[in-house]
């Protein structure tokens, strides 16, 4: 404004907004606030902005408010809100209710919530006959305190009650386990308290005009009878031993007995002896008495002595065996006595012996057998009675029956011809069966070693013929055998011979098994040929001499193949596979047969050698210097050897069968080895002392003496 020149431009737009200062109206101008103003040109801090249930009245002015829309503060927008009960505890709770009305209805007594949770839920009511007893807990049954089935705990009747007539009463439960008791059993009218028991029977001597129920009793003395059912006479004279059986006709059934002597006297009727009786039987109900005699008998005084046996035979007859049969007499003496001898040796060759036991009693026993007969010989043979004092001496005895003969079968012939077939530890057991007229149907062996008492058995054939092998015998040992044949004799009903005809074990026969065979091949070694397509298995012959032969089984490792030789001559000291290849490993083990071809009398095999073909070639030595001493030995032996380079080692010590009695494995060993073996505690014989490497082995035998 001023005009001296010092006048200066004033910016009234401090801002630089474009609007002038003195036009700048001041206001909220956030669009997105209640307060926003559409004429303000500069900002202040007076926005205010809606949250929540809140929104804009919407004025653009600068008026605008913000309008509360959640009128509860709840937090739930007004228009949000869900009227509804919100007692959880409620039937009609609502789980999605925000705001609780006065809805809310609830359960009591036997009532129960259906279990909506959605406002929907309602009262159930569960006492549907609304008598205070909820639906679950009612108890159906009978109500009545007057039926027999009354329950005290019911709460609802079930028209179930039932009730007495006639002489009908309760059993007396208030529990609903009550019934109706029939107390007139006969259906007759007349209650059982009520009835009156007797003769009904007017006919009848104790006829009762009063009874209602008839007891059987009712009796007709005229009518009543005695009926004998039996008498058995005395067993012999002056015995006490007879017995009178009877019963009642046209009574009661119910009746008292008694037997009574010619002098009245009471007797027990199943001890009576020789005499008359009266057998008198009373009726205990109507006390009607009948009676009737009768007698008693015995045998004539007569002694067992005065009868001489008869029916004389034999049966049951074998080549040392008889039995004696007779025909039982009237009178049982106390035994018999038997005599018989061989027909045609004169009065002094009889044999007497006795039939039954030596006692005072009687024995009716009819038969006696008797062994100790000889075979195939004619025999004559009586018998007679005996009694005996009561001091055993006689008291009398019969005559001698007249002689019957009997001849015996003969002797049992045994098996013929005895051998045997011995190899290793087996035995093949022979015999012939004697000629096809003996019908041997069963023949047996049995051997033991000499001097013991232990046997083992062979059976026989079809034939009668034994063709038996046996096992497990013991090596150089002498055995004994002896045979038994049961031959057709005494044929029963069914066709079965007897067993005991038989020949009875025969003399014995020696025989003795096989040495362990010994024969094993030693040193054993491998090598090819150049081309190394062959392996060369080489041994020595055993120190006991060449074998019968070899058997030898190779295994190629590589290929899987396994060849086996069973027939190499015991000449022989080396056998050759061709048709190998080179870097082949092999796997050989050999043993030596004392018997010939497929024979068990053999050693055992040798351990394994290994050797790949191609490889280091084998020295023929596995060790050197080897000594066992003293040999043959009685308890101890020693063993030297000494490995000349670092190798593995295996010693054992085996029994002629391959048992193994020691072993000892040495990891890269050289040098000298030696040890002392007491073997006192093992079986004399033969062993094996194995030495062995990855690529061969020796074996030397020992024998214990």
């Amino acid at each position: 404004g001023e005009t001296d020149g010092t006048g200066t431009i004033v910016d009234l737009d401090s801002d630089d907004d474009g609007v002038c200062d003195a036009d700048e109206i001041l206001g909220c101008t956030d669009v997105l606030s209640c307060n926003y103003n559409e004429f303000a040109t500069d900002s202040d801090t007076t926005c205010v902005y809606a949250v929540g249930c809140e929104e804009c009245s919407g004025e653009t002015d600068g008026t605008g408010t913000i309008v509360d829309l959640d009128s509860d503060d709840d937090g739930v927008c007004d228009a949000d809100e869900i009227l509804g009960c919100t007692d959880v505890l409620s039937c009609n709770y609502n789980e999605f209710a925000t705001d609780s009305d006065t809805t809310c209805v609830y359960a009591v007594g036997c009532e129960e919530c259906s279990g909506e949770t959605d406002g929907t839920g309602t009262i159930v009511d569960l006492d549907s006959d609304d008598d205070g007893v909820c639906d679950a807990d009612e108890i159906l049954g009978c109500t009545d305190d007057s039926a027999c089935n009354y329950n005290e705990i019911v709460t609802d009747d079930d028209s179930s009650c039932i009730y007495t007539v006639g002489c009908e009463e309760c059993s007396g439960e208030t529990d609903g386990t009550g019934t109706v008791i029939d107390v007139d059993s006969d259906d007759d009218g007349v209650c059982d308290d009520d009835e009156i028991l007797g003769c009904t029977d007017t006919n009848a001597d104790n006829y009762n005009p009063n009874a209602t129920e008839e007891n059987n009793s009712c009796s007709y003395c005229s009518q009543f009878s005695v009926v004998m059912m039996g008498v058995t006479d005395a067993s012999e004279f002056g015995a006490s031993d007879g017995n009178a059986q009877a019963i009642g006709y046209g009574g009661s059934s119910n009746y008292d007995a008694n037997v009574f002597d010619a002098n009245g006297t009471p007797q027990n009727p199943f001890a009576l002896s020789a005499g008359d009786y009266t057998f008198v039987i009373t009726d205990i109900i109507s006390n009607c008495t009948a009676q009737v005699t009768f007698t008693v008998g015995q045998p004539d005084n007569v002694s067992p002595c005065d009868f001489v046996p008869t029916g004389l035979t034999v049966d049951n007859i074998i080549h040392n065996r008889v039995t004696f049969n007779w025909s039982a007499t009237d009178v049982a003496p106390s035994h018999y006595m038997i005599r018989y001898r061989v027909l045609g040796s004169g009065a002094g060759g009889w044999t007497v012996i006795s039939a039954g036991p030596v006692n005072t009693n009687s024995w009716n026993g009819t038969s006696r057998t008797r062994y100790f007969m000889e075979p195939g010989t004619t025999y004559e043979w009586s018998m007679r009675a005996r009694v005996l004092n009561e001091d055993l001496t006689i008291n009398c005895q019969s005559d001698w029956s007249a002689n019957s003969e009997y001849t015996t079968l003969p002797a049992c012939a045994n098996l013929e011809n005895l051998s045997v077939s011995t190899e290793a530890s087996w035995v093949t057991f022979f015999a012939d069966a004697p000629s096809e007229e003996w019908g041997v149907w069963q023949s047996k062996g049995k051997m033991r070693e000499l001097g013991a008492n232990n046997y083992r058995y062979v059976i026989g054939g079809n034939d009668g013929n034994i063709n038996g092998l046996k096992g497990n015998f013991t090596a150089s040992t002498d055995y004994e055998w002896h045979t038994k044949a049961w031959c057709t004799g005494n044929v029963d009903e069914d066709g079965n011979s007897d067993p005991m005809y038989h020949s009875g074990w025969g003399d014995f026969s020696a025989f003795s098994t096989e040495a362990p065979c010994d024969a094993m091949p030693m040193n054993l070694t491998t090598s090819s040929n150049g081309a190394n397509t062959a392996v060369i298995m080489s041994w020595d012959t055993p120190e006991s001499g060449a074998p019968d032969h070899y058997f030898l089984e190779m295994t190629n490792v590589t290929t899987g193949a396994v060849y086996e030789w069973n027939n190499i001559p015991g000449t022989a000291t080396s056998q050759s596979k061709f048709n190998q290849n080179s870097g082949d490993e092999i796997s050989w083990r050999i043993r030596g047969a004392c018997g010939t071809n497929g024979t068990s009398w053999a050693t055992i095999f040798s351990e394994p050698v290994t050797y790949t073909l191609g490889g280091e070639r084998v020295a023929a030595e596995v060790v050197s210097g080897l000594d066992v001493y003293p040999n043959p030995t009685h308890r101890t032996f020693n063993i030297y050897f000494s490995s000349e380079k670092t190798q593995y080692l295996s010693v054992r010590l085996l029994s002629v069968i391959g048992e193994e009695v020691f072993s000892e494995e040495l990891t890269e060993y050289s040098g000298e080895y030696t040890k002392t073996f007491d073997i006192n505690g093992l079986s004399k014989g033969i062993y094996f002392l194995e030495i062995s490497t990855k690529s061969g082995g020796i074996y030397h035998k020992i024998l214990f003496q």
